[in-house]
């Protein structure tokens, strides 16, 4: 499995990327989606240290998960 990792110096950017991400993995084509979740895999190693960040972002990815 390919895995893609944001470095820290570009977390600065989660920010802007993370919404497009989010509209991303709610896509119909499964390609899209599977390439938004490595995104969004890599932007929550880049947030590590942005616990406030990472728990938002997990709280929106289970809520989307439910429903």
């Amino acid at each position: 499995m390919e895995f893609f990792y944001i470095p820290v110096s570009n977390a600065f950017y989660a920010g802007e990327v993370l919404p497009g991400v989010k509209r991303c993995i709610t896509d119909p084509v499964p390609e899209v989606r599977q390439s938004s979740a490595k995104a969004l895999g890599s932007i929550v190693l880049s947030m590590k240290h942005d616990l406030e960040g990472t728990k938002d972002l997990m709280t929106w990815l289970f809520d989307m998960l439910k429903s």
